[in-house]
């Protein structure tokens, strides 16, 4: 069992993967409404480099919360 102090740090980790996530998804979400990320092959790999980041975080916050094991295969 976690004390205080560790569920609010634990607690305040969970939460600080949760805002950079939504935050990578909505500059995503704006490069694929403004920009030509088809033939722009420089936006093409930032685009591509942000889905990855986010799979990698999203696996981090599950790992982190117990809602995921190690062993867990990650799904995309």
């Amino acid at each position: 069992m976690l004390n205080s102090y560790d569920q609010g740090y634990h607690s305040g980790f969970i939460n600080a993967l949760d805002e950079v996530i939504d935050n990578i998804w909505a500059d995503l979400q704006y490069m694929q409404n403004n920009e030509d990320i088809e033939n722009d092959w420089y936006c093409r790999g930032q685009f591509e480099a942000g889905q990855q980041i986010i799979t990698k975080l999203k696996r981090i916050r599950d790992l982190k919360s117990g809602s995921m094991n190690d062993n867990d295969e990650e799904v995309e």
